[in-house]
């Protein structure tokens, strides 16, 4: 039995795992998952890395730790400083730098969303519902989308601007997962990332950026196998 600890990308929560837990349990595995403080103005790295070990902490030595899009940034800093058996990036964006410095000269977006975000008050940003559909949940179904939508969060910059504090990737075994129709990041990129900054071959799945959502059966069929190294 793996232990997995699921952790979600920006604008999102603990929320968007809901079907992706019932199918790991469903095959004799355990899965908790993890609310990072997104729309926290004065929460960074430290912040969003302790929020992941509260759930370690409750997992185990042994947990597989799963980092969706915006949590890649953070994985090989929980990674470094906790222990884990294994990392899964799921469709994530890896650590360089300022990740809004990075976006156009690296083609880290497959759609060019990030003029259209909505700017609050506090400094934090909220996704345009009108958008997050097609970028976000291509392969949902209606009512699915609404409801995702609807739950869609705040979110703060800090963790993207800022500069990751390790100077190397952990060696902890990692894997990579692109989603081959990913409206949000760049497919192309992501497979390139896999291979020049964590040294492996990606693995693939169709469709678009929220396979817990579209297609948790088969995400979590992949997730045991990455599990068993």
């Amino acid at each position: 039995m793996a232990t997995f600890v699921l952790v979600h990308g920006a604008w999102h929560g603990s929320w968007c795992w809901e079907r992706v837990v019932a199918e790991l349990e469903g095959r004799g595995h355990r899965a908790l998952t993890v609310d990072l403080p997104i729309a926290d103005p004065a929460a960074g790295v430290d912040e969003y890395v302790a929020a992941v070990a509260d759930v370690l902490a409750e997992a185990g030595d042994d947990a597989v730790l799963v980092a969706h899009s915006l949590s890649g940034l953070i994985a090989p800093v929980v990674a470094d400083r906790y222990r884990v058996a294994r990392v899964i990036y799921l469709g994530a964006i890896l650590p360089g730098g300022d990740l809004i410095a990075r976006l156009e000269p690296e083609g880290v977006l497959a759609t060019d969303f990030f003029g259209s975000l909505e700017m609050n008050d506090d400094g934090t940003s909220s996704f345009p519902q009108t958008l997050a559909g097609d970028v976000f949940y291509a392969d949902c179904t209606p009512a699915d989308r609404e409801w995702a939508v609807a739950q869609l969060g705040r979110q703060s910059f800090n963790v993207p601007v800022t500069p990751c504090p390790l100077a190397a990737l952990p060696s902890v075994p990692s894997d990579y997962i692109v989603m081959a129709e990913d409206a949000a990041l760049s497919p192309e990129w992501c497979r390139r990332a896999a291979r020049e900054q964590l040294g492996v071959e990606p693995h693939e799945l169709p469709g678009d950026h929220s396979p817990f959502l579209s297609r948790p059966g088969e995400l979590a069929d992949l997730l045991v196998a990455l599990s068993d190294g």
